[in-house]
């Protein structure tokens, strides 16, 4: 790319953040993976959005207790109808 045509680009880039909505945003990401959710606050930390993205990583809920005993979680063969 020539300096002519980075110049372009650069004032296109400029005349698009001016015209861009100014209001007030409230922006929710996440993910399942903690990892992946702290690589995001950290891009938007670095595009200076970090004020209106919120993130969040739900918490997997534990799988219940059961005995091996218990009916309710045996493995049954399944029958021909």
């Amino acid at each position: 790319m020539d300096l002519a045509s980075s110049r372009v680009w650069v004032d296109g880039a400029g005349e698009a953040m001016d015209l861009q909505y100014h209001g007030n945003y409230e922006i929710w990401g996440g993910d399942i993976d903690p990892a992946a959710v702290q690589i995001a606050r950290e891009n938007a930390e670095k595009a200076e959005v970090e004020e209106i993205v919120r993130f969040f990583s739900p918490m997997p809920e534990p799988f219940p207790e059961r005995s091996l005993m218990d009916e309710s979680s045996a493995i049954r063969p399944m029958e021909n109808g």
